[in-house]
């Protein structure tokens, strides 16, 4: 239950001695995200402010959880980072829609490693590519090679994640069958939103791209590729085969990813798994499994990353955002529903430090409108 004067989490705990500086920040925009990023760590640690910390291979890794709803406004990462004065790098996993052409084969449940330091500067999507600092990352993945097969380590490594989990998660996150693995001609639309695409498009010879086995001595094409290149984030998704292929032919991108979550001076290695091929399409059945691909292979190439190159980067310097602290309110207690909610309130969004449920001033909850903390009194007597 809740008191009348509850005892605010402090964001800013000092960190275990004995535990290593976490120098790598994992980002994660979905629930998904987060789940499977917790799956990959080796060595829990205490948890410190809204993040769940700990060791993978030898690296200390904060895990923070950004829910999607506040991604766009939240301005910046640095009010997250702030406890964490030595991150030097970032990583982010997720799913992706691929954009496959002659010269990339890309298939359901391949991964697609890009990096990326600045936005674009043109008003529009984001397209990220090589920088030197997460250079220093996927370089020690560059035996496995543009289109080459995800090497031995990194199948061990996911057969052991998943024989580690319950039944119902194991399935949840286990490949699916090739057969849902389905490239449509760029002309072939899917036009009834109701039923299944296995249903209304079918199997049809016609209807599909030819694509050869990677591996003609294997019954199903299990086989998943790493692809090294650029990756195109964006606010809203590419549902149309044309639409695809002209971004894909001017941008040089391999594939869509849907998060609004600003990067600017943020080094971030960005590894996404191949969910469906942005057409009309709709695809779900992948995505578990492209979630848990990519976030194995972050995992195997933190364990190929010495952590004496991480150290020697110079850490992020982010703005700290907007100025906030810690305050609590029944009213934005009741807005998020949750039963203990402790909140960090800032000039353009409200945080409750349990739950991670984001009130944003703008499109989000119509209570939240005052500009600094000292105002939260007040709202006790706005209609809600």
């Amino acid at each position: 239950m809740a008191t009348d004067e509850p005892t605010p989490v402090n964001p800013h705990a000092t960190t275990p001695a004995e535990y290593p500086a976490y120098n790598i920040a994992w980002v994660c925009t979905s629930e998904r995200e987060l789940e499977v990023a917790d799956l990959m760590v080796d060595e829990i640690h205490e948890p410190v402010s809204l993040s769940s910390n700990g060791q993978i291979g030898n690296h200390g890794v904060v895990i923070i959880y950004i829910p999607p709803r506040g991604c766009g406004l939240l301005g910046s990462l640095g009010p997250f980072l702030s406890p964490f004065p030595n991150i030097r790098i970032g990583l982010m996993g997720g799913i992706a829609s691929g954009a496959p052409r002659l010269g990339h084969d890309l298939r359901l449940g391949d991964v697609v490693a890009g990096v990326g330091i600045e936005e674009s500067s043109r008003a529009g999507p984001a397209v990220f590519r090589p920088g030197a600092r997460t250079l220093t990352l996927t370089w020690n993945h560059s035996h496995y090679g543009q289109q080459q097969q995800v090497g031995a380590q990194i199948k061990t490594q996911l057969a052991d994640i998943l024989a580690r989990l319950p039944y119902q998660k194991r399935r949840k996150y286990s490949r699916p069958p090739v057969v849902s693995d389905r490239l449509y001609k760029p002309d072939f639309i899917h036009t009834d939103s109701l039923q299944s695409c296995s249903v209304v498009c079918g199997d049809e010879p016609e209807r599909l791209v030819e694509r050869p086995l990677r591996d003609a001595s294997l019954d199903e094409d299990d086989e998943s590729i790493i692809h090294h290149g650029a990756i195109q984030r964006s606010s809203t998704f590419v549902k149309s085969a044309q639409v695809r292929d002209a971004q894909a032919a001017e941008e040089g991108v391999l594939c869509f990813k849907v998060d609004t979550l600003d990067l600017k001076g943020f080094p971030c290695l960005i590894a996404v798994g191949i969910c469906d091929y942005a057409d009309s399409h709709k695809n779900d059945e992948w995505q578990n499994y492209a979630t848990m691909m990519a976030a194995v292979y972050i995992k195997e190439l933190l364990s190929v990353t010495s952590p004496n190159a991480i150290d020697e980067m110079e850490p992020v310097v982010l703005p700290p955002g907007p100025a906030g602290r810690l305050t609590y309110s029944t009213d934005l207690r009741n807005c998020c529903q949750c039963p203990d909610g402790v909140f960090l309130n800032t000039v353009t969004y409200v945080q409750c430090f349990n739950c991670g449920h984001v009130l944003n001033h703008v499109g989000g909850c119509p209570m939240v409108g005052y500009h600094k903390s000292s105002d939260l009194p007040s709202l006790a007597e706005q209609n809600h």
